[in-house]
Formats: C-alpha cells, sequence, structure tokens
C-alpha cells in the first residue's frame, strides 16, 4: 500500500514544530537571563568567540559594536538582540562562549533550561552583596545550603546569584520582593534595600548624566569687587589687578535689573564679564 501524501507530511510538522519550539524556548532563556548576561559577559569577546565560529562576519560585527557605541552593555544588548532572530546552533556557540569566559553559572542556567523571573532584581543585589550572601541565607533561613553553593562556584559574585536563584526555587510563592527586602535590612545592607526598593517603584535607577560645560543660558555681571575668585581668562585676570584698590564689600548687580540698588566707586573702566551659571 502506497503512503499518501498526509502520511509523510506528519513526521514533517512534527519535526518542524518541535524546531520552532526548541528555537522559542532558546530565545526565552535569553530574554530571561538578560540582566546578568548583559551585566556580566565581556562584549567583545564574546564579539570574537561569535566571529570565529561563524555566527556573525565581519561586517555585522562592526555593526553590532556601532550599535553598542563603545559601551560593554549596549554591545551584549546588541548582541542578544542578533541572536534572539537566530536558532538553536547560534545559542549553543553563545553557551559556549560563556563556558571560555568561566562564566559557568549562567552556562549551566542556559544549559539546565532554568528560567527566573526575577534576575533583573537578582543580579544588582548579588554584585553588591559579596561574601554576605552567607549572612543572607541565614536571615532567609537557608543556611544549610552554603557549603553546596561553595564547592559548586568558586567566584563570590556567582555564588550569591547562585543562592538567590536557589532560594527563589526552594521558597516558592515565598520568594517574594519584599521578604529578600526583609533579609536584607536585617543584614544592614541599606544601599542594596534602596536600590531594590527604587525597582518595585518602578524608578529609573541609572546614574544621571552630568550637566556639560556652557550648557544653559549665560547671564552677564556688572564686574566691581576685588575678591572675584581666579579665573583663567587672562583679560579678566588683567582687569581684576587693575580694580585692586575697590572695597571687597562693595555691590555686585545684575546687568539689567534696574530695581536693586547700588553704588560704584569712580573707576576709569567699566568692564561686563560673562560667567556661566
Amino acid at each position: 500500500m502506497s503512503e499518501t501524501p498526509m502520511d509523510t507530511d506528519a513526521p514533517d510538522d512534527f519535526e518542524k514544530k518541535k524546531k520552532e519550539k526548541e528555537v522559542e524556548e532558546c530565545r526565552q532563556l535569553l530574554q530571561s537571563h538578560k540582566p546578568s548576561l548583559i551585566s556580566q559577559v565581556m562584549s567583545l569577546d564574546m564579539l570574537l568567540h561569535l566571529k570565529e565560529h561563524v555566527v556573525v562576519d565581519k561586517d555585522k560585527a562592526k555593526d553590532i559594536r556601532r550599535q553598542g557605541r563603545g559601551h560593554n552593555r549596549e554591545i551584549n544588548q546588541a548582541i542578544l538582540a542578533e541572536l534572539m532572530t537566530r536558532g538553536t546552533r547560534e545559542f549553543e556557540v553563545y553557551q559556549l562562549g560563556l563556558r571560555k569566559m568561566n562564566l559557568n553559572l549562567l552556562a549551566d542556567l542556559l544549559e539546565q533550561k532554568h528560567f527566573t523571573k526575577m534576575m533583573h532584581v537578582f543580579e544588582p543585589v548579588s554584585k553588591g552583596l559579596g561574601h554576605h550572601w552567607k549572612h543572607l541565607s541565614v536571615e532567609l533561613g537557608m543556611a544549610g545550603i552554603v557549603p553546596k553553593i561553595e564547592s559548586k562556584y568558586v567566584r563570590v559574585r556567582e555564588q550569591a546569584l547562585y543562592f538567590l536563584l536557589v532560594w527563589e526555587e526552594t521558597a516558592g510563592i515565598g520568594a517574594t520582593i519584599n521578604r529578600l527586602v526583609e533579609g536584607l535590612e536585617l543584614c544592614g545592607m541599606k544601599q542594596i534595600v534602596l536600590y531594590v526598593k527604587k525597582v518595585i517603584q518602578g524608578k529609573n535607577v541609572k546614574k544621571g548624566k552630568k550637566r556639560k560645560k556652557g550648557s544653559g543660558n549665560k547671564k552677564h555681571f556688572l564686574f566691581c569687587s576685588k575678591t572675584w575668585g581666579k579665573k583663567k581668562n587672562k583679560r579678566f585676570q588683567r582687569i581684576k589687578r587693575e580694580k585692586s584698590s575697590i572695597d571687597r564689600h562693595q555691590e555686585v548687580t545684575y546687568a539689567g535689573h534696574h530695581s536693586l540698588k547700588m553704588k560704584l566707586v569712580q573707576i576709569n573702566m567699566e568692564c561686563f564679564y560673562s560667567v556661566e551659571p
């Protein structure tokens, strides 16, 4: 009896769906552990590793570096964005790169298909905890797991992160951010507590950019005091010396603010000096 087209198509459809499911699972794993991956991975080393294994070519690597604008986190984000469009082979190559960098915990999490919903909190907390994760384990009622974690991972940061993940899995619905905050407060980790509370409130916890020099509108002053601070402007320094006899208590007023009263001594030269606020 000959096979019908329906019989031959069924195995192909099954394999196709299975492959699609595996690819989707890989992408979900990358998304789940994204906070740690963009924070811990050395982006340029990973990019070189991906080039060596023909995951990206020279032009794509340049494009990823350009997107990252020279910042490690941004380059890592661009790498992950590229991997989210690729398949299981590229995922396995990336996982191998983590092993080469001795990021064994992250490699294990991807290999064992471990998912977490709290990595955005666990990553910064584990970075700040250091050896205090052992104290935290006591406060969270998991002191007995310390020897096992120390024997599994050598790096303190990996130990701290792994402990938090084990606590999440063990405590189940009891592993809440509020419970974690309570434990951190008992450990005296005030700075980490403040950070976590900002995460809970959905606030931006990134450091603000410093204001550039020269920004904003300039204000013009009528200079009339011998005690003005040192300035780099040579012309100002010369004028200051010429006015050294002026009383230090004389008033300085904003040009244009006619409502302010001022009393000026007679001088041969008036100079408007422009300073930035």
